[in-house]
């Protein structure tokens, strides 16, 4: 399926996804195709009480570290700032037609990036029960994050090596001059279109996970670590 996506979006551009070379265009050298995925460490910041957390826009339906179950106060919240860089570098060969060029991928670079911040009410004692149990489970949901973006930047990584193995894949028809600029333009948002498409699925399956940590089993067995949590509020 993956695939078939990143073959779709290159038909689109206006590129050949021929069996083999493309007619009038010399074989062009495979592109080096890298695909990283970065994660920066971990801030905490407990500066804030619970009553602005309640405020926060979550990344997942129940993304929320609560105090009880009963009233389901805010004690912790992380944030993932998942992030996408692209350098993708563009070289030409002259075709068989004179005047003509054919323009071919020569590098592609993809980072995700994954910039985890952890809220944890100023409520709680610092080093004390909840303030670590909340920590704790929140740091859960950092690593959930980074899974998701080491496992896609793997899939992209290996899809699009196989892609361009087929060099109708790999470079455009022949083309006069005065189209170079549309076509290379045509051929590096083509990478990215069909990036952000297969990181849809990512997100999804990212959403999936960190609710399935949030579950009220989960939450509950968070607040049994701590029976004297209400003696921990206020620092």
């Amino acid at each position: 399926m993956l695939l078939e996506s990143i073959q779709a979006g290159l038909m689109a551009s206006g590129l050949w996804l021929a069996a083999g070379s493309v007619p009038g265009c010399p074989a062009p050298p495979v592109p080096n195709v890298s695909v990283y995925a970065v994660t920066a460490a971990t801030k905490i910041d407990d500066s804030l009480p619970m009553s602005v957390l309640e405020t926060f826009e979550m990344d997942t339906d129940t993304a929320k570290s609560a105090t009880n179950m009963t009233h389901a106060k805010t004690g912790g919240v992380m944030r993932g700032n998942i992030g996408i860089e692209y350098s993708i570098e563009m070289d030409w060969q002259p075709a068989e037609t004179g005047g003509l060029s054919c323009l071919h991928f020569a590098e592609v670079n993809i980072i995700l990036t994954l910039e985890p911040t952890i809220f944890i009410a100023r409520d709680f004692a610092r080093g004390g029960c909840v303030y670590n149990a909340v920590r704790d489970h929140e740091m859960e949901h950092v690593a959930i994050d980074r899974t998701a973006i080491e496992s896609y930047a793997a899939q992209i990584d290996r899809a699009f090596d196989f892609v361009f193995e087929v060099d109708g894949n790999r470079q455009s028809p022949p083309i006069a001059d005065n189209e170079v600029t549309v076509m290379r333009s045509r051929m590096q948002q083509a990478v990215i279109n069909q990036t952000e498409q297969i990181l849809r699925d990512m997100y999804a399956d990212r959403m999936a996970r960190q609710n399935a940590l949030d579950s009220p089993q989960n939450y509950a067995a968070l607040m049994n670590q701590c029976p004297d949590a209400v003696a921990e509020m206020a620092r």
